[in-house]
C-alpha cells in the first residue's frame, strides 16, 4: 500500500512520541521497517501493514521436492485458485508469461500420466493425486482463514487511527477494546472472545509490522 500523496517520499519515520502532529509524518518503529501510521495535519490518512515473510528460494526447493501426484495436483490447483499467484511467484514468471510457462510444465506433467498408464497403475496414481488436491485443498483453506483475523485487525488499527488525535494511542488493549465494542466487524472476520486476548492480539499485530504498539491500558484488561 503506498502513500496517499508524494508529500511522503523520503520522510524519516517518527516513533509516536515524535509526532507533531503538522505536515506529513510516518509514525512507526524508527530503527527498523514495520507497519506504519501515514498522518497530514495530525489526521491519519493511510495505514501501511507488513505480512509474514515469504521466502520463494524456500519455497520453490519444496515445490521441486514433491511427489509426482503432489506436483500434479498443486499444478491444477494453481491454476483454478489463488495458488495460481503464489506458482508464479516461486517459478520466478510473469503474469503475462504464466500461461505460455503453464502449458509446458502440463506437457511435462503428462508424462506422470503416460508411465503410470503404460504399467498399469494409473488408477492408483488418480487416487495419489486426488488425495494430494484434497489436503492442498484443506491447506489452501487453511490459509485463508488464518487471513481473516489479519484483515480484521488492520481495519481496527485503521478505525482508531482515523479517530484518535494523536498515535500513542493507538494501542493493543485499544484494538481490543474496539473490536470488542464492534462484534460485528469482529464477526466478519472470524475474531471471537479467545483471540481477543493480550497475547494473541499483539502475536496477529506483529505479523501486521505492528509489534511496536504499547500495550495501553493495563495490556488490554477490561474496563472497570
Amino acid at each position: 500500500m503506498n502513500p496517499p500523496s508524494t508529500s511522503f517520499q523520503n520522510l524519516a519515520k517518527k516513533s509516536p512520541a515524535e509526532f507533531t502532529g503538522k505536515g506529513a509524518e510516518i509514525i512507526g518503529h524508527p530503527s527498523k521497517g514495520g507497519g506504519e501510521l501515514w498522518y497530514v495535519d495530525g489526521h491519519c490518512t493511510q495505514i501501511g501493514c507488513e505480512s509474514l515473510p515469504f521466502d520463494p528460494a524456500t519455497a520453490l526447493h519444496a515445490l521441486l521436492n514433491i511427489t509426482p501426484a503432489q506436483h500434479v495436483a498443486w499444478f491444477t490447483l494453481s491454476r483454478k485458485y489463488h495458488l495460481k499467484r503464489k506458482a508464479s511467484v516461486l517459478l520466478y514468471v510473469p503474469v503475462k508469461n504464466q500461461d505460455v510457462d503453464d502449458r509446458k510444465r502440463a506437457n511435462e506433467l503428462s508424462a506422470y500420466f503416460t508411465e503410470a498408464m503404460l504399467e498399469g497403475r494409473l488408477s492408483a496414481f488418480v487416487n495419489q493425486v486426488a488425495t494430494a488436491e484434497s489436503t492442498e485443498k484443506r491447506e489452501a483453506q487453511r490459509n485463508e482463514d488464518d487471513k481473516e483475523p489479519i484483515d480484521g485487525f488492520r481495519n481496527a488499527i485503521f478505525a482508531i487511527a482515523f479517530k484518535c488525535t494523536h498515535p500513542n494511542q493507538v494501542t493493543v488493549s485499544s484494538v481490543i477494546d474496539y473490536l470488542r465494542a464492534h462484534p460485528e466487524v469482529a464477526g466478519k472476520y472470524s475474531i471471537n472472545d479467545s483471540i481477543l486476548t493480550p497475547r494473541t492480539v499483539r502475536r496477529h499485530l506483529k505479523n501486521l509490522g505492528f509489534s511496536w504498539l504499547e500495550d495501553g491500558r493495563k495490556q488490554g484488561r477490561p474496563k472497570k
